[in-house]
């Protein structure tokens, strides 16, 4: 055999070898309890494939429930898709996130003035306590109980717990004889908005009115993260906000509505 076939039939078995290669990609999952889960499969495969194989090393999870992201998209509106359809490649991450059940509880205290705050059914109630000290840091002065159908609650019990459903109100009811002090008039001048993200959810926060818009961002961020993955836009009566205006800047009232848009297009 000459040099110059030798070197063809070289060149042959080294793009085949190539293109074997390249029908599998290694590819991450990864949720919010920190488990990396790594499966290769074929770029061929649909993407269900992927997704059972979390569900199958992920027990608690069930089954069809939840969000897998890649990159903004999610990939579970249609698991007959492939790794190849994404352009995926070695080591890329796919980002799961569980269902998410919302319930809007209201405080209210002595004074008459009501806080409300959306949150996770799962989440603590301590969450729904520091909110209101944050908002009322005058009521460090005479600790208060909080108390829901005439029960006490702790910060250790969950809205899931005891069966807490959307506006039910938990009264804060101070514990010394005597009225916590007011805040000043700049700082008791609360408003509360609402954030209706594209998939219908609506979360509600109550802030003051010289508070910076970011905080209702952030506070979207947090309680909806598969929402915000492939990032997105707020606007109001059809302008973009930046995050540095204030409510009593822009002329917000009170239940005035904030629209959360995606700006990564889905493939779906």
């Amino acid at each position: 055999m000459s040099a110059s076939a030798s070197a063809s039939v070289k060149a042959e078995k080294t793009d085949a070898k190539r293109v074997a290669l390249g029908e599998y990609v290694t590819l991450l999952v990864t949720d919010q309890d920190g488990r990396r889960l790594t499966r290769t499969m074929r770029r061929s495969d649909q993407l269900q494939v992927l997704m059972d194989f979390y569900y199958s090393m992920v027990p608690t999870v069930k089954h069809g429930e939840g969000v897998f992201n890649y990159r903004g998209p999610e990939i579970n509106h249609d698991g007959t898709r492939t790794p190849a359809d994404y352009e995926m490649k070695d080591g890329d991450e796919i980002r799961f996130f569980p269902k998410v059940e919302l319930v809007t509880p209201v405080l209210q205290d002595f004074t008459g003035r009501s806080f409300t705050r959306t949150m996770r059914t799962t989440d603590r109630l301590q969450v729904l306590m520091d909110f209101y000290h944050a908002m009322v840091p005058s009521a460090g002065v005479a600790p208060g109980v909080f108390m829901y159908c005439g029960e006490r609650v702790t910060g250790e019990q969950t809205p899931a717990g005891i069966g807490m459903k959307d506006w039910d109100r938990i009264y804060v009811v101070p514990t010394v004889r005597g009225e916590v002090g007011r805040e000043k008039k700049s700082d008791d001048d609360y408003i509360t908005l609402k954030v209706r993200g594209p998939d219908g959810h609506k979360v509600y926060r109550t802030m003051r009115h010289t508070d910076e818009v970011k905080t209702l961002m952030h506070f979207y961020h947090s309680i909806m993260p598969a929402a915000c993955a492939a990032g997105g836009a707020f606007l109001f009566c059809g302008t973009r906000l930046i995050g540095d205006e204030t409510p009593l800047q822009i002329g917000m009232i009170d239940g005035a509505e904030v629209d959360h848009f995606a700006t990564q297009r889905g493939i779906f």
